[in-house]
């Protein structure tokens, strides 16, 4: 059973007084869910948000060090639960596992010189033109149905800056953490060679 309260006894901008430890952020009981069974809108809930990362996994040809990382940004999404201002964090902890990817896959290239910007959007760059992620491998590329839209030529440059407000100091609340999570996961499962198929 989870408790909602609706009028919280602490800020939650503040440090969390210890009683509260499990009480949900206030700005997550204000949000509504659509029920995938009843189609109903319904309050958010903590497992809902267990549910949505839950559905991103790497597969097991990406090292395990990455697999761990990755690991520890879907449970930074599902304790936003109780801290929202987790939600950035999250967002910016999934775009360092995939610099922390890019450079353990593209760790060759880097040593011989071939990349010379060393930075995730050079990474990034380096791997778009070299067909190490495409369009086709992105859920919502595929949805679209759209073969104009250059999903890669977007994430060139929008990962990094977003990247690079959180480092450099950001106030941002924006809602876009799982969506980044879901392009990160996408990214990085390409990025490595998937084990065969169990015959």
């Amino acid at each position: 059973m989870e408790h909602i309260t609706t009028e919280p006894n602490f800020d939650p901008e503040k440090l969390r007084p210890a009683e509260y430890i499990c009480e949900p952020d206030p700005r997550n009981t204000i949000i509504v869910w659509r029920d995938k069974v009843t189609g109903e809108f319904r309050p958010a809930m903590a497992s809902d948000l267990h549910d949505a990362v839950s559905a991103f996994s790497l597969h097991s040809g990406v090292p395990e060090d990455i697999l761990q990382h990755f690991e520890t940004v879907k449970n930074l999404y599902l304790y936003s639960w109780f801290i929202y201002r987790f939600q950035p964090v999250a967002e910016l902890e999934s775009l360092a596992c995939l610099e922390f990817a890019l450079r353990e896959r593209l760790a060759e290239e880097i040593g011989t010189g071939k990349i010379k910007e060393k930075m995730l959007r050079g990474l990034l760059k380096y791997a778009f033109e070299n067909r190490l992620i495409k369009n086709e491998g992105f859920a919502r590329w595929v949805k679209a149905n759209d073969p104009q839209w250059d999903l890669l030529t977007a994430l060139e440059m929008a990962l990094p800056e977003i990247r690079n407000e959180y480092a450099h100091g950001s106030y941002s609340l924006t809602p876009t953490a799982l969506g980044n999570i879901e392009l990160v996961c996408e990214i990085i499962n390409q990025l490595f060679a998937a084990p065969p198929a169990a015959p």
